[in-house]
């Protein structure tokens, strides 16, 4: 043979291999058949979950949703999808292994969307329109990205095709329906009416500027600037009750215990001009909702009950809004009583006005602030880097780092729920959405997915802390009674010696990863009212 011969069946059998087509390309989305197509609204805290769970590598994880070389990411401005060829864990629940879905997720509204919505069959915007005709036409060429443990290659596609509004199949939220009735037009009825699964525990912690982190290190007799978890600051829950609620209206009024000395210091003494500055969420967001729930218990008493104080710009209360520079009218308010609330459509707006530079007119027209303190509050799933602006602050002693959850001694955390109903899974002509949203909600808190995922948060609360793993944050599985292994005793801690950080986030390694030792769900019924409750007691 010679050699063209032998190059001709070389390229010859390159042909019969299977190749990029595999994966689902703009013109083969753009012609899946509506029975293949799931559209669910809600919730945002989640999506990454969502994303790392999809691009897991089957060769890897035996749950990987998508077969080897067929999974592609579809972002439009606020909206993605998730697309590939079904593995073998859909079977199971009717969708035969090889069928090509998508899974289309709008990103607009919060978590209220994911409640009534999916009960009343509302429109909702924000989804990305794959089904038109000029879908393909207004991709950008594909974004690889290599494998790299636990997840395979895959492609990101992100196009300019304007959204639609679509009646959800299902929805998802950061808390139980039942939180939500008063908000967002979810009432009781839509709370019964929905079957609500737990799928993944969602922490929540405080931020702040990295001057008001600095200062509060000063005021507590801690290294200001340091980034290592023995000096990071800490706020007393009645504290942030009080600044979250607008009864604090300067940091010269709050007094936190300097160790050193034993008295307690004003975080500002002398009043320099640090006026409190808070940035919120809008009110369906589910992070507004666990906020709420977590200092004030809104959302479970239904009468009065106090709350975080309403965005200056009152037009933006309800969905929060796009953080524009600081400047203007709208981004913190004319200063009111020396304080200023602002009401962030996403977790990015909050860090974006945490990380603020000072006011100018017409935001702060008497020139009053000469100091950048900022406050506000985040999933746990966000990490600032050294080139940051914002850091995380402790709690009552305690900071927010999944160490913590597992000891059982951080609270402030959600069990988010899919939410659907029979009706609601027949919409828009998909027969298969029923089988890809119970498949989905089942698997998606993976150990491996959440594990990868997680690794983007190592050492977010202590960036210095590089050898241990105790100032991780991220998001955790569900109570779990498998959290120790046998040879890593409860009392060992977050020491290397012990495992860690084996044991907070890892990759294939058996009884070990961002598991949760508590649950906030008590006789099967998904109550995120309840305090949480430990579930490992032999642990």
């Amino acid at each position: 043979m010679n050699v063209k011969t032998a190059i001709k069946l070389a390229l010859a059998a390159a042909a019969t291999l299977p190749a990029a087509s595999w994966a689902l390309t703009p013109a083969a989305v753009n012609a899946l058949p509506a029975a293949n197509i799931i559209y669910v609204s809600g919730s945002t805290a989640t999506d990454a979950a969502l994303q790392a769970w999809a691009k897991l590598n089957p060769s890897v994880d035996p749950n990987a949703p998508f077969q080897a070389g067929t999974y592609d990411l579809y972002k439009t401005a606020t909206g993605y999808v998730l697309t590939g060829k079904a593995s073998g864990i859909f079977a199971a629940h009717g969708v035969a292994a090889g069928t090509s879905i998508a899974f289309v997720k709008q990103t607009q509204g919060g978590s209220a969307t994911g409640v009534h919505n999916v009960n009343v069959g509302l429109s909702t915007p924000g989804f990305s329109d794959i089904l038109n005709a000029s879908f393909p036409g207004s991709c950008a060429a594909a974004v690889p990205t290599g494998a790299a443990s636990p997840f395979q290659a895959f492609n990101t596609y992100t196009c300019s095709q304007a959204e639609i509004s679509v009646v959800p199949n299902a929805g998802i939220s950061d808390e139980d329906p039942t939180s939500f009735i008063g908000t967002g037009s979810v009432s009781a009825a839509d709370a019964s009416a929905l079957n609500a699964k737990n799928g993944v525990q969602v922490p929540f912690g405080v931020i702040v500027s990295t001057a008001m982190r600095n200062a509060l290190q000063t005021a507590e007799g801690l290294a200001s600037g340091s980034e290592t978890l023995a000096n990071v600051p800490s706020m007393t829950s009645t504290q942030l009750r009080a600044i979250f609620a607008g009864g604090i209206t300067s940091w010269d009024d709050v007094f936190v215990l300097n160790a050193a000395s034993g008295n307690m210091v004003a975080v500002d003494p002398g009043q320099t001009g640090s006026f409190v500055h808070v940035c919120r969420r809008g009110d369906t967001s589910g992070t507004m909702f666990a906020t709420n729930i977590n200092f004030f218990q809104k959302g479970c008493s239904k009468g009065t009950t106090g709350g975080v104080a309403a965005a200056d710009a009152p037009p933006t209360q309800l969905n929060g809004e796009t953080w524009t520079g600081g400047t203007g009218a709208n981004d913190l308010g004319l200063v009111q009583l020396g304080m200023a609330f602002f009401a962030g459509s996403g977790t990015g707006d909050v860090k974006n006005c945490v990380s603020a530079g000072l006011d100018t007119p017409p935001a702060d027209p008497a020139g009053v602030d000469t100091v950048n303190f900022r406050i506000g509050f985040v999933s746990m799933d966000q990490a600032p880097t050294l080139a940051s602006t914002w850091r995380y602050v402790a709690i009552d002693g305690v900071a927010p780092t999944i160490w913590n959850i597992q000891r059982g001694s951080y609270q402030w955390l959600t069990e988010d729920t899919f939410n659907s109903t029979a009706a609601s899974l027949a919409r828009n002509g998909s027969t298969l959405a029923s089988g890809i949203f119970t498949t989905v909600a089942a698997n998606f808190a993976d150990l491996n997915a959440l594990a990868g995922l997680n690794a983007a948060t190592q050492n977010a609360v202590a960036l210095a802390d590089t050898s241990n793993g105790g100032a991780d944050t991220g998001l955790v599985q569900l109570g779990s009674t498998t959290l120790w292994n046998a040879a890593v005793p409860w009392t060992a801690g977050p020491s290397v010696s012990a495992g860690w950080p084996a044991a907070i986030r890892a990759i294939n390694v058996a009884g070990k990863g961002p598991l949760s030792s508590v649950s906030k769900t008590y006789g099967g019924s998904v109550n995120n009212c309840n305090y949480p409750f430990q579930v490992n007691p032999a642990g």
